[in-house]
């Protein structure tokens, strides 16, 4: 449990460290896509394709303001990174719309970085805290309190994947 802790620690500096170097070689705006619930295989098959998932919803509405993209597997899972050409608070309210109104918006975990660096909140626009993806709850009271254990949560986030592929793949992937 205290390795994990350490680990876990170690990645937040080193993914600030990374994010950091980006934003301020490349004066863009960050936006960081992960899976937002703490389960404990976050680098499998399903995980990866939600977040491919997210970022062609996203990608669909910005396209003309991405200037880069990197893909990469890190101790808290998949990560894609994405830097725009787009003010920071417009990419948070593009973020909230579809962490509310796609079914696998709940799932992930998209953090907004102006180009200063600057963490860009859900409060700081209209959009309201993101909801537990198993009890409606706001999702931040959920994981501070671990509500949840770990196999209700792969457990939904593996249904809520196969209710999306069946409704848009008419078979599960």
């Amino acid at each position: 449990m205290e390795k994990d802790i350490e680990k876990n620690i170690f990645y937040k500096q080193q993914q600030n460290i990374f994010q950091n170097h980006l934003i301020e070689r490349y004066n863009k705006t960050l936006l960081s896509i992960g899976i937002g619930y703490p389960v404990n295989d976050k680098n499998n098959t399903i995980t990866k394709n939600i977040i491919t998932c997210i970022e062609r919803v996203f990608n669909d509405m910005v396209k003309e303001s991405m200037f880069m993209k990197i893909f990469r597997i890190t101790f808290e899972g998949p990560v894609i990174t994405i830097l725009l050409d787009l003010d920071g608070y417009k990419v948070k309210e593009i973020c909230s719309q579809i962490e509310h109104k796609h079914i696998l918006g709940g799932i992930v975990d998209l953090e907004v970085y102006d180009a200063n660096g600057n963490l860009v909140a859900s409060k700081d626009i209209k959009y309201g805290d993101k909801k537990c993806i198993i009890c409606g709850e706001k999702d931040s009271i959920c994981k501070s309190k671990k509500k949840h254990n770990q196999s209700e949560l792969s457990t939904c986030i593996t249904n809520i994947y196969i209710k999306y592929t069946k409704s848009h793949y008419g078979k599960e992937y």
